[in-house]
């Protein structure tokens, strides 16, 4: 599969004229005030002299080309086991393969290789022919399904059933270059002028001198320490292990007099290693909080860095444990009962009734 776009922005200039450039600094000061208003300046004519507050140029020198693969094979068979024993066993296998750029033009911060700058792990990674991504293929994605029915006589059945599948994660679906392209685009721009205190008084360009393009280094910026003061996007190798979802179910079918058919099932799904906007990536290590050592020192002013054991932090949301398993990931079980009664009329015509409940947690 293919996703290819590209939001390329700004490329041809995005320019802002305010009223500043035209007006006299004073209380009566407003830089960008609305038509019609009492406006010391005006807008127009900081554009016909070439005063620009505000601008924007963006350089783009890589386009989103994601490039995802899945492959599955499915073998099933039914066995006659007894006359009144049917079972079906069925056996998928799922290759998720995680998004790669079809030019490697992709990079990620990688918390597990070391930064040779801080000498510390955790360093920006750009892909190469060798290692396109930083998610490690899952190939274990074997998924059996097995269902049984049960004539217990004549008008009589039970069915059981199990199912369990693979389904694409986070590292298997296309983020459309928002994410995983740092260092090869770039936004440069110009903010307005605050050197008088009055913003926009004084213009950030001129149209006759032109765009200071050489004020703005040209991407690609291949370099580990890329936007890692910032918010760089990362990938683990674990994260190419593809959420799993588990079924089951268990139901009884009765013929009743006046041609009735009650049919009491119960359902339960259980996904695991789910995507999550949750994950703990700065969560406290739990062993800490009953340190005393550390329980009992403070670390500055704020709420936030007052010591652990401080009732005030303990009612933090920021301090309690959240309800993840390391082991499994992120879960969501759910549950539910139903009841379902059919009554057949001569020809195609029939009535249904029927109760059902059902528990759900949301995932951890």
């Amino acid at each position: 599969m293919q996703q290819n776009d590209g939001g390329f922005g700004r490329q041809s200039g995005y320019l802002t004229f305010t009223s500043g450039e035209t007006s006299l600094a004073g209380p009566w000061y407003q830089d960008g005030c609305n038509a019609g208003s009492e406006c010391p300046g005006f807008g127009a004519a900081s554009f016909l002299l070439g005063l620009g507050s505000y601008g924007e140029a963006d350089v783009y020198a890589a386009r989103n080309a994601d490039r995802m693969g899945q492959y599955s094979a499915y073998v099933q068979d039914d066995y006659k086991v007894t006359p009144k024993l049917t079972v079906n066993i069925g056996l998928r296998y799922d290759l998720l393969l995680p998004v790669v750029n079809k030019y490697n033009q992709f990079s990620w911060m990688d918390p597990t290789v070391m930064n040779t700058t801080y000498g510390v792990l955790g360093a920006m990674v750009f892909a190469s022919p060798s290692r396109r991504t930083g998610a490690t293929t899952f190939t274990k994605g074997f998924g059996p399904r097995i269902g049984l029915a049960y004539s217990l006589n004549p008008k009589t059945v039970i069915r059981a059933g199990y199912g369990f599948l693979y389904t694409t994660g986070g590292a298997e679906r296309s983020n459309r270059g928002c994410c995983s392209q740092g260092g090869f685009n770039s936004t440069n721009n110009l903010g307005e002028d605050t050197s008088t205190g009055f913003t926009g008084l004084l213009p950030a360009f001129t149209l006759a001198a032109g765009w200071p393009a050489s004020n703005f280094p040209a991407p690609p910026f291949i370099n580990e320490n890329y936007a890692i003061k910032g918010a760089p996007h990362p990938i683990f190798p674990g994260d190419g292990r593809p959420p799993d979802i588990q079924n089951w179910t268990f139901g009884i079918q009765r013929q009743l007099p006046g041609q009735v058919l009650l049919d009491v099932a119960y359902v339960g799904t259980a996904g695991r290693h789910l995507v999550s906007r949750l994950r703990p990536t700065n969560q406290l290590n739990s062993k800490y909080i009953f340190d005393p050592t550390i329980a009992g020192a403070s670390q500055g002013s704020s709420p936030l860095f007052k010591p652990i054991a401080d009732p005030t932090v303990q009612a933090l949301t920021v301090v309690q444990a959240m309800p993840v398993d390391a082991g499994t990931g992120h879960q969501s079980p759910f549950t539910g009962f139903e009841t379902l009664i059919l009554r057949f009329y001569s020809g195609r015509l029939q009535q249904q009734g029927g109760k059902g409940a059902q528990h759900q947690r949301l995932p951890e």
